[in-house]
C-alpha cells in the first residue's frame, strides 16, 4: 500500500529547528493574548446574543428541565440540536457560554497553527495563526452565546484532524470526522458538503494512486461525519417530515429573495422582518408549519422572478459575501474589506499545490460550496465570517510562504502590486460607492405623504441657516435641521421608508460623503442617540434619492418631528427638493400584478 509523503514539519532553512519552532510559540502565544484581549472587550458589546437569548440558552434549559424528552419534541427542530446541547454542558448560562466562546476562539488560532504546520511549514502556521488572530473580522461574533464560536472552533477542529491523518497520524481522521458531524449538527449547511466529499473522495481514491491512502482517510472522516447526522436526519423526516436537521429553511428562502430588501437581513435597512404568509394563527417563524408554507412561499417568488433580476440579487450577495456589503455597520468597511481581499489575494498562492494537499482541497472545497449555500439564502455579514474566514487564514498562511519561497523575484512584486490594487480599489469603493437602498421602486407600496419644496415646514437648528425654501448653509461642524411631520398619517405597527430627494454640496477638499445622523421625536419625546440612524450622503452637490427604513432604530411610529443631524463641517449647502413616506408590500397577489408590468417578474 502506498504511503503518503511525510510533510516536513521544519524549513529547511531552519539552522536550528529547536529555537525557530520556540520562535513560533512565542509568536502564537502572542496572537492569542492579542485575540482574547480584543474578545474580551466585544463580549461585554457584541449585538449578536439575540438569538443566543432567544433560542439557545432557553431550548438548553429546558433540555436541562426535561430531560432527554425534550430532543423529540417539536420544539426541538426549530435549531439544530448542537446549538443548545451545547450550552446546557455549562449550564445553560449565556454569561459562561460566552466565555466558552473567547475559550474556543483561542484554540482556533493555536489549532490554525499547527494545521498550516502540517500543510506546508511552520511559518504558514503562524502567518495563518496571525491572520485570523489579529484580523478585526471574526471579533463582534466570537464572544457571544451563539452558534459561531463552536461551529468555527469545530470546523478549524476538522480542518486539524484531517491534516493530522494526511500526515500519517490516521487517528486524526477520527477526529474530523467527529467534529464535522459536530459541526453539521451546529449549522446544517455544512451537512450537504458531505455526500460531496464522500463521492469525490472515492473517485479521487481511484484516480490518484500516489495519494489514495489521504483520499481513503478523507473518505472515512466523512462517512463517519455523515453517520452522526444520518439518525438525526431520518426521525425528522419519520416523525416530522422534515428532510433536514432543523427548521428555518423556510424564513432563510423567503427573506432571502425579499425584492426590497435585496435578500439581505432587513435590519440592514432598518426594517422588520417579513415572514410572508404565516401558518397558524399565533405560530412562529420557526414553527414547522410556518417553515412549509414559507418554503412553498420562497420557490413562488423564485419562479416568479426575471432571471436578470435573480442574477443581479445573487450578484449583489456574492459581492457582499466575499468583499463586505457597503451598507454593514459593525466597523468601517474599508478595513473590513481590505482583511478579506488582502487574504484572498494570498490564498491565490496556494491553489496550485490543493491537490498535492487532499485536506486543503476539501477545506478550499467546503468553504466554495458554503458561498454558493449561501446566496438563495437571507444574507447577513455574519454568515459569511462562520463560513469563509478561517479556510482564508489558512490559505492565507500557506499562500504566502508558497509565494515567498518559490516564486521569483518579479512574480512577487507583481503579486504584491496587484494585491495593492485591489486593496486600493475596495477602500475607493467603500467611501464612494452608493450604499444599498431598499429597492422600493420594483416593491409594491403606497405613498402615505409626500411634500414639495415649498411644503417641507423646515426648521433650521443648531450650525444651520435657512438660505431658502428647502435649503440650508451649515456654518459649524454638526449641524441641524428639523420637518415637522406632526399632521401626517404615519401609525405605529407599519413599515415605512422614508425617501429624501436632495443634494449636498460641500467645499472641494471635503470627504466624498457626509455622514448624516436620523433622529425622530413622537409627541415631545427627547432625542436620543439609541433611537438613530447613521447614513451618508453623497457630497457632489448632485441629485440623489436617499431611502431609508425608519421603523428598527429611528422607531417612526407617529407623527412627529424628523430631526437630520449633518457631520460635514462648516460650508455645506444641503438642498431638499421632496420628502415622502411610503408603505412597501410583498404579497403575492402584489407579486403577480404589479412586478410582471415592470419586466422584474416574469408575466404568466
Amino acid at each position: 500500500m502506498t504511503q503518503p509523503a511525510q510533510v516536513s514539519t521544519t524549513n529547511p532553512s531552519d539552522r536550528s529547528p529547536g529555537l525557530a519552532t520556540a520562535g513560533a510559540l512565542v509568536l502564537v502565544a502572542a496572537a492569542v493574548a492579542w485575540h482574547v484581549l480584543q474578545l474580551l472587550d466585544w463580549s461585554v458589546r457584541s449585538p449578536f446574543d439575540f438569538d443566543a437569548k432567544t433560542f439557545y440558552i432557553p431550548y438548553a434549559r429546558r433540555l436541562l428541565d426535561e430531560g432527554w424528552s425534550f430532543l423529540f419534541s417539536p420544539a426541538a427542530i426549530q435549531v439544530p440540536p448542537v446549538s443548545f446541547m451545547f450550552p446546557a454542558i455549562f449550564g445553560a448560562d449565556l454569561a459562561v457560554q460566552k466565555q466558552v466562546g473567547i475559550l474556543l476562539s483561542a484554540l482556533v488560532v493555536v489549532l490554525l497553527f499547527r494545521t498550516g504546520w502540517l500543510l506546508h511549514s511552520r511559518r504558514a502556521g503562524v502567518f495563518a495563526a496571525l491572520l485570523f488572530a489579529c484580523s478585526p473580522i471574526p471579533l463582534p461574533y466570537m464572544s457571544t452565546g451563539s452558534v459561531e464560536p463552536t461551529f468555527v472552533f469545530l470546523l478549524t477542529t476538522w480542518a486539524w484532524g484531517m491534516a493530522e491523518g494526511a500526515s500519517g497520524r490516521r487517528w486524526g481522521f477520527w477526529v474530523a470526522g467527529i467534529a464535522v458531524g459536530l459541526a453539521s449538527l451546529t449549522r446544517a449547511t455544512l451537512l450537504y458538503y458531505l455526500p460531496l466529499v464522500i463521492a469525490g473522495s472515492l473517485l479521487a481514491a481511484r484516480l490518484q494512486p500516489t495519494s489514495r491512502t489521504a483520499w481513503r482517510g478523507m473518505l472515512l472522516t466523512h462517512t463517519l461525519g455523515f453517520a452522526m447526522v444520518a439518525p438525526l436526519l431520518l426521525r425528522n423526516i419519520v416523525a416530522f417530515g422534515l428532510p433536514a436537521i432543523s427548521t428555518g429553511a423556510g424564513v432563510a428562502l423567503y427573506n432571502g429573495h425579499h425584492v426590497l430588501t435585496w435578500g439581505f437581513d432587513p435590519g440592514y435597512f432598518a426594517l422588520t422582518f417579513d415572514f410572508g404568509i404565516l401558518g397558524r394563527q399565533g405560530a412562529g417563524h420557526l414553527d414547522l408549519d410556518t417553515d412549509r408554507v414559507l418554503v412553498g412561499a420562497a420557490k413562488r417568488v423564485v419562479a416568479s422572478f426575471d432571471l436578470l433580476f435573480l442574477a443581479k440579487l445573487y450578484a449583489i450577495k456574492l459581492a457582499s459575501f466575499v468583499f463586505v456589503s457597503n451598507v454593514e455597520w459593525i466597523a468601517p468597511v474599508a478595513e473590513l474589506r481590505t482583511w478579506r481581499v488582502v487574504l484572498f489575494c494570498l490564498s491565490l498562492a496556494s491553489l496550485p499545490g490543493l491537490l498535492a494537499r487532499p485536506a486543503l482541497l476539501v477545506m478550499a472545497g467546503g468553504a466554495a460550496f458554503q458561498v454558493a449555500a449561501h446566496l438563495p439564502v437571507l444574507y447577513a455579514h455574519r454568515y459569511s465570517v462562520v463560513a469563509l474566514d478561517v479556510p482564508l487564514a489558512l490559505l492565507a498562511g500557506i499562500g504566502l510562504m508558497t509565494a515567498w519561497q518559490d516564486w521569483s523575484a518579479r512574480a512577487k512584486v507583481t503579486g504584491l502590486a496587484l494585491m495593492a490594487s485591489a486593496t486600493l480599489g475596495g477602500v475607493v469603493v467603500a467611501d464612494t460607492a452608493r450604499l444599498l437602498q431598499p429597492n422600493v421602486e420594483n416593491t409594491p407600496h403606497v405613498t402615505v405623504f409626500e411634500r414639495g419644496r415649498g411644503a417641507l415646514q423646515m426648521t433650521a437648528g443648531a450650525g444651520a441657516a435657512l438660505i431658502g425654501d428647502g435649503r440650508i448653509r451649515t456654518n459649524a461642524g454638526i449641524a441641524e435641521l428639523d420637518i415637522d411631520l406632526r399632521g401626517e398619517p404615519i401609525e405605529a405597527g407599519r413599515n415605512y421608508v422614508l425617501a429624501i430627494d436632495g443634494s449636498l454640496d460641500v467645499p472641494a477638499n471635503r470627504p466624498a460623503s457626509c455622514v448624516v445622523i436620523y433622529f425622530y421625536s413622537v409627541a415631545g419625546e427627547p432625542f436620543v442617540r439609541n433611537r438613530a440612524l447613521a447614513t451618508s450622503w453623497n457630497t457632489n452637490g448632485r441629485p440623489q434619492r436617499m431611502l431609508n427604513g425608519v421603523n428598527e432604530q429611528i422607531q417612526m411610529h407617529g407623527p412627529g418631528i424628523l430631526r437630520l443631524q449633518f457631520h460635514c463641517g462648516a460650508g455645506a449647502t444641503i438642498d431638499i427638493s421632496r420628502i415622502a413616506v411610503v408603505q412597501p408590500f410583498f404579497s403575492f397577489d402584489f407579486l403577480r400584478n404589479h412586478f410582471s408590468e415592470r419586466g422584474v417578474l416574469k408575466p404568466e
